[in-house]
Order: C-alpha cells, then sequence, then structure tokens
C-alpha cells in the first residue's frame, strides 16, 4: 500500500468531482460534445423561410445524443435540404432543441452582380492606353448597356481621350453596349 496522506487524499477526490460535474454540465451543450451514452433520440431540424412573397417548411429528421440539448451549427449546415442551397442562415449559432424540434431560420442570398470588362475604343481601333487599363464595372442582372452614371465613374481624367456620352451615337453605334461580359465604351480624342 502506497503511502498517501489524507490532504493528497482529498485533493484528489475534488478534483475528481470536478471532473465529474463538468462532464455533466457538458453532457448536455451538444450533440457532438455529449457523451455517447450509446442512446439516441430522434429530432426534427425545421429549416423555414418566410417572406412577403413565400413561405418553405423543410423538415429534417435526425438522431442526437439521448442528453443531447442543442446542435451544433456544423451539424445544421450538413443537413440542409438540396431545394434551399441558394439560401443562408440568418444565424451562424448553435440552436436549442426545443420539444423535439430545432427552427432554422433562413433569407435568400443576395444576387451578386454581374461584372462586365470595359473595351475602349475609337471605333477603328481599340483604344490601349495608361490612361485606360483594364477595367471592370458592376451592372444590374438585365442590363444592355451602361449607364451615364457608370460611363461618369470610368477613369477619363488627365487623359488624352473623351468618354463619349450615354446618348451619343458613334457612327450609329451605341455608346457602353454590353454583349458576352464586354462594355464597348467609344472614346475620341480630345483637341
Amino acid at each position: 500500500m502506497s503511502n498517501i496522506s489524507r490532504r493528497k487524499f482529498l485533493k484528489g477526490a475534488g478534483v475528481a468531482a470536478l471532473a465529474v460535474a463538468a462532464a455533466g454540465v457538458l453532457a448536455g451543450c451538444s450533440d457532438q460534445s455529449t457523451p455517447d451514452t450509446g442512446k439516441k433520440r430522434p429530432i426534427k431540424l425545421k429549416y423555414m423561410v418566410t417572406t412577403q412573397h413565400e413561405s418553405i417548411v423543410k423538415d429534417v429528421p435526425i438522431e442526437v445524443p439521448a442528453l443531447a440539448d442543442t446542435v451544433t451549427f456544423a451539424t445544421i449546415q450538413a443537413n440542409v435540404p438540396a431545394e434551399l442551397k441558394d439560401y443562408e442562415f440568418n444565424s451562424t449559432e448553435d440552436k436549442k432543441i426545443i420539444d423535439g424540434v430545432v427552427v432554422i431560420k433562413m433569407h435568400k442570398k443576395a444576387a451578386a452582380k454581374p461584372t462586365v470588362t470595359i473595351k475602349y475604343t475609337t471605333g477603328t481601333s481599340d483604344v490601349i492606353s495608361t490612361d485606360f487599363k483594364f477595367y471592370e464595372l458592376e451592372v444590374d442582372e438585365n442590363a444592355t448597356a451602361l449607364t451615364q452614371e457608370q460611363l461618369d465613374s470610368l477613369p477619363s481624367e488627365n487623359c488624352a481621350y473623351r468618354i463619349l456620352k450615354a446618348d451619343e451615337k458613334f457612327f450609329g453605334y451605341s455608346q457602353g453596349v454590353i454583349k458576352d461580359g464586354v462594355a464597348t465604351v467609344y472614346v475620341e480624342a480630345k483637341n
């Protein structure tokens, strides 16, 4: 038998008691940190999108450890129904299980605006100059031409060329027409 003092015994017993208490607290934290007792229980992940124009509710049944009281965001992400892949989460926090259900609110992803490459031309040749470097602009999804505001945003100060206005035609060609991701911008030499 080893020589162990009463003080060391009590200190060791206290540390063990704290470890057991901490394990009990963690048992209900999430589906991933919950000790696996071998028992599982079914719950429902309820994915919801609600707007003025649409209401979508998709239930996904999963099983979690019997003692779990929350579901991790990783589990929520992993079980998103295919129909909701174009939606994003209102919150990325772990969610509480309430009466066997976890409610997950989502909203439509903001569509990224398409970009167009600007091609500067005099009508007879492309303008490649230090004044006009390769340039891209965000445009509306169904835009067919650049607006005057977009044309005004193009670099033209201290430049040997003037960018034609949106309503100016270049020998019958419209200014800033967008085709296949390229906006053709007509310029003319300044006098």
